[in-house]
């Protein structure tokens, strides 16, 4: 039987927690198991029949340190394909329970459908199983954090519990604790185990702090300002965030609820990281009180401007031959070097995949 687990958490915000494990007593045996993959199809215990080790490696797609293991992973698994040996990935987190700014280190959820995204941009070539809301593998083998990697013999008795490989470094595939554990010869080999560095895996249990944390978004201010057309320049000169994003709207435009959505949640997910959001609103100072209850709506609490007048001509320096109108339209800026734009309706996914890699 394992023994109780000693868990060391740091307090410092936005690092994972470590994790460290104590001696074990006998070696517990594979747990019986049947998940969803994100190919669609349920996959149990008897689907994975080679002769050899089987690995499970439970991932988060937020999680900063299970993304240093992806292509590693895609490399062993084209290591140990043509061998007796095999493993898969399990994602293990009820996403419901993940707050938008702890998922600040990737474009991505860890929803069945976010698992797809990732999968299909990384060319995952290891089945991917979703166990987010039932969570009884992820129970069964008493996992707190992502990543994390276990190796069965033969006779399906964990022989490696632990770490994938070192997290703080740059480190060959071939010498990673994970890969060293499958391809063992495990036959007559005691329990090895590693400590973990990760996140720490959200379920039910987190789901009162997660909803207490949306609720004070709810409640954060919304202010809208009057912003004179000669003051444009200092918009796209200030020096604000690590990034800077612009979004140019009316009430009018036929995307404006989505964008404005959109643009919001990015906001709560990136700003502890740096992500400025400026919103300008070109209308009327009278329809002001219309403005800002759609910004509130939407809890636009970033900084919210209304201008008005016919005469764009300092806004329009923003927009690209490309660009087809002047709104809607958002435009990414780094160091007041546009980065990124969009008009019309936004690509959520494409705009958080082009602000994880420009936060790096």
């Amino acid at each position: 039987m394992v023994r109780m687990l000693l868990v060391i958490k740091k307090t410092i915000p936005l690092l994972p927690h470590i994790f460290l494990y104590s001696a074990t007593v006998g070696q517990p045996t594979l747990p019986t198991f049947k998940l969803q993959g994100i190919d669609d199809n349920f996959y149990e215990n008897k689907d994975f029949n080679k002769n050899g080790n089987l690995g499970i490696v439970f991932l988060s797609n937020h999680c900063r340190i299970s993304q240093k293991f992806q292509d590693h992973l895609i490399e062993i698994k084209q290591k140990v394909q043509n061998t007796e040996n095999d493993f898969f990935a399990v994602s293990p987190n009820l996403e419901t329970a993940i707050a938008p700014d702890e998922q600040s280190y990737s474009e991505v959820g860890d929803s069945f459908e976010e698992m797809k995204l990732r999968s299909r941009f990384k060319n995952y070539n290891f089945h991917f199983l979703y166990d987010g809301k039932k969570q009884k593998l992820t129970n069964g083998l008493n996992v707190n954090v992502t990543p994390m990697a276990f190796v069965f013999n033969s006779d399906r008795k964990m022989v490696y519990r632990g770490r994938i490989g070192r997290h703080d470094g740059k480190q060959r595939t071939n010498d990673m604790d994970f890969y060293k554990a499958l391809t063992n010869d495990n036959t007559n080999k005691n329990l090895i185990q590693t400590p973990t560095y990760g996140s720490a895996i959200k379920s039910v249990n987190d789901m009162g702090e997660t909803e207490a944390k949306i609720k004070r978004y709810s409640k954060e201010t919304i202010k809208l300002s009057i912003l004179e057309k000669r003051n444009v320049d200092f918009i796209k000169n200030v020096g604000i965030g690590k990034l800077k994003l612009i979004y140019i709207w009316t009430k009018d435009d036929a995307d404006n609820r989505d964008n404005l959505l959109s643009i919001s949640n990015i906001h709560k997910i990136y700003r502890k990281r740096g992500l400025a959001v400026i919103t300008i609103c070109i209308d009327q100072k009278e329809n002001s009180d219309l403005i800002k209850r759609e910004l509130e709506n939407s809890q636009m609490s970033a900084i919210n401007y209304l201008i008005e007048g016919k005469d764009f001509s300092p806004l329009s320096t923003l927009l690209s031959q490309s660009i087809k109108a002047l709104t809607p339209f958002c435009v990414l800026m780094k160091q007041n070097t546009v980065i990124y734009q969009k008009d019309e309706k936004i690509d959520k996914l494409q705009l958080r995949r082009k602000i994880v890699s420009l936060l790096e």
